[in-house]
């Protein structure tokens, strides 16, 4: 059962004030169709690795999210109630569709942005999500979907494109850059690793056993800003071709621009379709901000959300993209390559019409 204490939730409207200054602005009223795609919040390790950890009589659930992870997912819906709140009014099945990964921390991130967007009273009673205001339907996707790809587990020809990649200069040249951490690793633990994707779980496992309050081996406690750059490199090496974007991405570009289509020439099912509602993975946004060639730094946070808007302005239809990479940082707008920040339909359809998905991509 997830609850928010009453503490906190009194601490929202507080919380929210400063955040409506930062984010007002009116984009609504030209505004006819709005994809919103964020990863899940805060969470727990995925596995129960004592290794590096001094304090082990500490439990968890594995790779579910924490009470901040909840709480912070519930204020992300509470600021996009507060951007779009003019636009979605309220919910229902036919203006909202929600969609997620097999994953329950998404799900159940999904679950509490969708009460932040769409619960207007300001008690500050304590609720749970089996005892909410209002009921959400979700769908849940399975493993092997191919709108919001995980492709080290649903696509084969991912493995096939992503190991003609390793065979590059230019991921070998990225594997260079961990060369003294290998020394390191090879020093504490007597091995070395030889793919991103084993420096990325070393991570994890000590950045959520951290983030959780357990407390590291000092040695291991370094070694989290050491194996943080691995994070992005992955996110690189799994979008590095024109192949590789494609099973990541293609679904949800092709998705984005035939729903706009449809809603443009009045023609969308149902007729009252407003949102599309996205709970996935730092991966999956990753993706579609490396799509509009965004220069993404460091791994997409907690909560980190992307905002695709299909707008009417001047009786052009086209896209304006939005990036809030965490709670505590503004939104700033996307621009899109060879458009800018606003983008005709038909233009943006030609830029990306190349990474559709098809039936034999994966």
């Amino acid at each position: 059962m997830v609850r928010i204490k009453s503490v906190y939730l009194l601490a929202v409207a507080f919380f929210l004030a400063p955040m409506q200054v930062q984010t007002k602005e009116d984009h609504t009223d030209t505004l006819k169709l709005l994809h919103i795609i964020f990863r899940h919040g805060d969470r727990t390790p995925s596995i129960q690795d004592n290794e590096f950890v001094l304090n082990t009589n500490v439990t968890y659930i594995d790779a579910v999210l924490t009470q901040k992870g909840k709480e912070n997912s519930y204020l992300l819906g509470k600021w996009l109630q507060n951007r779009y709140a003019k636009f979605l009014r309220s919910y229902s099945t036919d203006s909202v569709q929600a969609i997620t990964t097999f994953y329950e921390r998404t799900q159940v991130s999904l679950q509490l942005v969708l009460e932040g967007m769409f619960s207007f009273t300001n008690s500050s009673k304590t609720w749970d999500l089996e005892n909410n205001e209002i009921h959400f339907s979700i769908k849940n996707l399975p493993l092997n979907n191919s709108l919001l790809m995980l492709p080290h587990e649903s696509c084969t020809n991912f493995f096939t494109y992503y190991n003609d990649y390793t065979k590059t200069e230019s991921y070998k040249n990225m594997l260079t850059k961990y060369t003294d951490l290998n020394e390191y690793l090879k020093i504490h633990i007597n091995k070395t690793f030889s793919s991103l994707a084993e420096f990325v779980v070393l991570y994890d496992t000590l950045s959520t056993q951290k983030e959780i309050g357990l407390s590291l081996i000092p040695w291991a406690d370094i070694l989290i800003k050491k194996l943080e750059p691995s994070v992005i490199d992955l996110c690189l090496a799994s979008t590095a071709t024109k192949e590789l974007k494609t099973i990541m991405i293609g679904e949800f570009v092709k998705n984005l621009v035939e729903t706009a289509t449809l809603k443009f020439e009045h023609q969308l099912e149902p007729n009252d379709r407003k949102l599309f509602i996205y709970s996935a993975h730092d991966l999956n946004i990753y993706a579609v901000l490396q799509l509009f060639k965004y220069d993404v730094k460091a791994r997409p946070s907690y909560n980190s959300c992307v905002m695709i808007e299909a707008h009417t302005v001047d009786n052009v239809d086209g896209f304006k993209v939005f990036y809030k990479n965490s709670l505590d940082e503004k939104v700033v707008p996307v621009p899109i390559p060879n458009c800018g920040l606003f983008c005709p339909l038909r233009t943006f359809s030609k830029n990306y019409e190349e990474y559709f998905f098809t039936f034999d991509t994966c």
